[in-house]
């Protein structure tokens, strides 16, 4: 399949943290061009809202600089033509921008756009042969074509109901399937997750997520990354929670739609006033605050500053700011910037409203349903929250499989403070009738991490099933196995470079494993020890040593592309899961440096292996 830029009309999960993220203004004159490709009227089941939606985009496509092509209920034969001719319009270097907001859906891995003639598609082959494939050598992202300079944006709002569900019965998932991973330089963006359905939004004028997208594309200042994080935060609380959008991309420079806001420079900002002589010297930093709440505490390593200004001379060339804003009505932010001296920036934080009445009656509900499981609702109680952050991935391995290193950036997340114990599984197991693993030699201990545990039976078949899908159906999060990028930061505490957990330097006694200092471990270790465990800035431990753990991600190759909330590769070469840390077992010290990578076919289970849980937007 071509790697472009892909949104997905699909399905994240809203977080009691802000965004942060540094704001330039970015001038161009690149020219852009949007085909918008809408079908309602399907001769087997037709949808609502889809033409509404085709004349919204268009509307606010035209009004941010777009030059739009509209092809309505297009057969296959008119929506090939709309393409043939869009892409007759396209300059050198443009801007591109295709929507489709309809029916698609995946068969044997490859997603499909279907045209309103779908009356004869009724199983897999009638689709392959009837409908428009999105990759390949005859899809639509060949179709386009690639200029130098071009960006690729493509927006699928078509996670709908099957409408052939003969075509899709084997793979036993809805929606559409896992895009491979994008170029750099590209973005991706689901409105509902691979193998979920989007709402439709019968109820209302639009579907929930155009609706909520397109009132984002035309706002000024919001950054490409921003609007859909901001298309997101919305679709997640006009659906509580049940449709959650997803984004994923490597872009390269910062992407406007509706232009920026100029950025806070020397003659224009000093502790929040106008001041036309200020300069910043050589050893000063400057940082403004931008889009938040008047009332605003703003704390800059740990002092209250006044206004929205934040100004300080530093003896090195760069700082690391700890960042907090806390507002009334507002979730707290806390994050973390580097600045250089001699420089200037403004950071955009989006503050998250608490909850409704409404939704803290939701929330009491989901509590009482977690009172039949002790176990879980203290793990979920004591997950750590992780701020957005962008980081270093990748270093030392003992098999030289986590190079090159390259900049990965995470939405905030949350991660299981210790590995599942045996005491939360054995609830699992009670509540659906599972039977409980094998029990190692020293037995099912409740307070030691669950071991003999395959990936299937965490995460469950095709999405369904497992213990993940349980916890979902309880909590109506996306609970999941953390990616191998966000288990990497949290390893290594939100401190790039670090070679083990704690520093650069082995320490025997910060592990739980079978060194020459201490011997042969033997067994696993109670999750709430005192001895032979580390405990990192974010207030986790056993993030290496105990048990290997099982990532999300399918086993692969790096590259030296940047991405944002990277899953691994999307269609993988070698049929295993990745999993991290090492185990009680191990004796090597390899195993335990914070980028060691090591692969696991997903249906095996082992005495040495468990795993921890994330709630997190991907």
């Amino acid at each position: 399949m071509d790697r472009r830029t892909i949104l997905l009309g699909s399905l994240g999960l809203a977080f009691p943290y802000g965004n942060v993220e540094a704001f330039e203004t970015q001038h161009s004159d690149q020219k852009r061009f949007a085909l918008i490709l809408a079908n309602q009227t399907y001769e087997k089941n037709p949808l609502p809202n889809i033409r509404n939606d085709a004349l919204l985009m268009d509307k606010t496509l035209k009004g941010i600089g777009f030059t739009t092509t509209v092809v309505l209920d297009g057969t296959r034969s008119a929506m090939l033509d709309g393409i043939r001719r869009f892409k007759t319009t396209l300059t050198p270097g443009a801007f591109v921008l295709l929507y489709y907001s309809g029916h698609g859906a995946q068969v044997d891995g490859e997603n499909y756009l279907i045209p309103t003639d779908n009356g004869t598609i009724d199983d897999a082959d009638a689709a392959k042969d009837q409908c428009i494939p999105l990759g390949g050598t005859n899809g639509l992202l060949e179709k386009l074509g690639r200029s130098s300079g071009q960006l690729n944006l493509i927006i699928l709002d078509a996670c709908r109901d099957d409408p052939f569900p003969a075509a899709t019965k084997s793979q036993g998932s809805k929606g559409l399937a896992v895009v491979a991973r994008p170029v750099s330089g590209d973005y991706i963006a689901m409105a509902a997750s691979p193998g979920q359905t989007a709402s439709a939004n019968s109820k209302g004028m639009n579907s929930l997520y155009t609706q909520a997208l397109v009132q984002r594309l035309a706002t000024p200042g919001l950054r490409l990354e921003d609007v859909f994080i901001e298309t997101r935060n919305a679709v997640v609380a006009a659906s509580g929670g049940k449709q959650v959008p997803q984004e994923f991309g490597t872009l390269t420079s910062k992407v406007y739609l509706a232009g920026s806001e100029p950025v806070p420079n020397a003659s224009t900002v000093l502790n929040g006033s106008q001041d036309a002589t200020a300069r910043v010297s050589p050893t000063e930093i400057w940082l403004e605050f931008i889009g938040i709440p008047t009332t605003a505490k703003i704390t800059v390593d740990g002092a209250v500053i006044k206004g929205a200004v934040f100004r300080d001379d530093i003896a090195e060339e760069e700082k690391e700011l700890s960042v907090s804003v806390t507002a009334d009505g507002y979730r707290p932010y806390l994050g973390k910037i580097t600045m250089r001296r001699g420089s200037i920036r403004g950071l955009r934080v989006n503050l998250e409203r608490k909850s409704s009445d409404a939704s803290d009656v939701r929330v009491n509900i989901i509590s009482n349903r977690l009172n039949a499981y002790p176990g879980l609702k203290a793990y979920l109680k004591n997950m750590k929250p992780i701020p957005a952050c962008t980081f270093n991935m990748g270093g030392e391995s003992r098999s030289n499989d986590a190079k090159p290193i390259h900049r990965v950036t995470l939405s905030a997340f949350q991660m299981g403070e210790t590995p599942v114990t045996v005491k939360v599984w054995k609830e699992y197991c009670v509540a659906t009738g599972t039977p409980l693993p094998v029990a190692p030699g020293w037995g099912l201990l409740d307070d030691h991490p669950i071991v003999n545990v395959s990936w299937f039976d965490i995460m469950g078949w095709d999405g369904k099933g497992g213990f993940c899908d349980w916890v979902r159906s309880l909590t109506e999060t996306y609970c999941s196995l953390p990616t191998e990028a966000q288990f990497e930061y949290v390893t290594r505490g939100g401190r790039d470079g670090l070679l083990y957990p704690w520093g650069n330097y082995w320490s025997d006694n910060k592990l739980w494993s079978s060194t020459k200092k201490y011997g042969d471990a033997a067994m696993t270790a109670p999750v709430s020890r005192n001895l032979r465990i580390y405990n990192n800035e974010f207030g986790i431990s056993d993030m290496v040593g105990n048990v290997w753990q099982w990532c999300f991600d399918w086993y692969g190759p790096y590259t030296l592309a940047s991405v944002t909330n990277p899953s691994g590769v999307m269609v993988p070469s070698e049929k295993e899961r990745c999993v991290r840390g090492g185990s009680w077992i191990d004796n090597f010290e390899g195993y335990f440096v914070s980028s060691c990578r090591g692969k696991l076919s997903p249906e095996y289970r082992g005495n040495n292996y468990g795993f921890r849980m994330a709630i997190s937007t991907h």
